[in-house]
């Protein structure tokens, strides 16, 4: 999985930089929100998910224009995953596990407009992709164990599909929401996991709902314009 991760940063740079050799059109932003994440059947009580463990990220992106409508954006992210058991009413319960990541998400975004009454709607975008994360930090703590940053029991890498809806206010700032859930388990199957999980799909997965504010540098290339005729 180190290998794979690397093999798959090292292509992203070299394509990236061919596109900016083709289509000198790339922008840069910083980009930072608040994620709300769990990991898939750790509810001890009822298996529920619960996304009780609060987190944030920040980072930076390049993206290139493809079209009027497509944006091709490539991502670096450090973001905070994880999930947490709030105590049961005696007090008893709690526990809380910390994963720290550094994310590659690779993101196609597709802008699209339509028409309320007279006014047309053009700020809109969806969003979708891959991100490949590599875990960099742990923490776990709870009632049933010791506080501990052992990360044996843990897969190093993070791969994650994601989608989301976002919102451009202007050439500059945009808002946007995502939802991302990870394809390789947070604890390694073959290891004695701390939280006990029935064997069911997604088991074992980070999920988590990200709330991003972003800035762009540059001015925009090759766009749709403020407003389109039908």
């Amino acid at each position: 999985m180190k290998k794979l991760f690397y093999t798959i940063l090292f292509s992203a740079i070299l394509l990236m930089q061919q596109l900016e050799v083709n289509a000198q059109r790339f922008r840069a932003g910083i980009s930072a929100g608040l994620v709300a994440t769990d990991v898939y059947g750790s509810d001890i009580y009822d298996n529920d998910n619960d996304f009780f463990k609060a987190g944030f990220m920040f980072g930076g992106t390049v993206s290139t224009t493809l079209n009027k409508k497509l944006t091709l954006e490539l991502e670096l992210n450090y973001i905070q995953k994880g999930t947490q058991q709030p105590a049961d009413a005696n007090g008893n319960g709690f526990y809380k596990f910390s994963f720290n990541y550094l994310e590659f998400p690779f993101i196609l975004n597709y802008r699209f407009h339509f028409n309320i009454g007279a006014k047309s709607v053009n700020g809109l975008y969806l969003h979708a992709g891959i991100s490949i994360g590599r875990l960099i930090s742990n923490k776990g703590e709870g009632d049933n164990f010791y506080s501990n940053n052992d990360a044996d029991y843990l897969n190093k890498t993070d791969v994650s599909l994601l989608a989301g809806l976002g919102y451009n206010f202007s050439e500059h700032f945009n808002f946007c929401f995502r939802y991302s859930n990870s394809v390789i388990p947070v604890f390694k199957q073959n290891s004695a996991s701390p939280i006990p999980f029935a064997s069911t799909f997604n088991n074992g997965n980070n999920l988590v709902l990200h709330f991003i504010l972003q800035f762009t540098f540059g001015a925009a290339k090759n766009e749709i314009p403020a407003k389109e005729e039908n």
